[in-house]
């Protein structure tokens, strides 16, 4: 597995942002997000809708990509674009490995 923050882009956008301090801020806004968005996601594949799935690892992916998660937002690409829910269940699993790696060092840097 890749490293699941990617400090240049963080370092970019700290710079962005105002500083170490407002990103903090924002990834702690973000962490705090994620169960929220993995939960939506669990139960959209649980229930089998597709289109919802989609939905929620778009929004889970862009989030990742934009504050420097770019382990993550691959991750979540693969859910998003799935052509049917048929394999669903192990893109999830990988999702939820990756979202707990991403959590740690988002925890581990703020």
């Amino acid at each position: 597995m890749s490293e699941p923050l990617d400090e240049r882009q963080l370092a970019d956008l700290a710079e962005g942002v105002g500083g170490e301090e407002a990103l903090a801020e924002l990834l702690g806004l973000y962490r705090d997000g994620l169960p929220r968005q993995l939960d939506r996601l669990r139960a959209a594949v649980k229930r089998g809708e597709a289109d919802e799935v989609r939905l929620a690892a778009h929004a889970l992916r862009s989030g990742a990509a934009v504050l420097g998660a770019p382990l993550l937002a691959d991750t979540c690409a693969g859910l998003e674009h799935l052509g049917d829910l048929t394999g669903a269940a192990a893109e999830l699993e990988r999702v939820v490995a990756v979202v707990a790696a991403t959590d740690a060092a988002l925890r581990a840097r703020t």
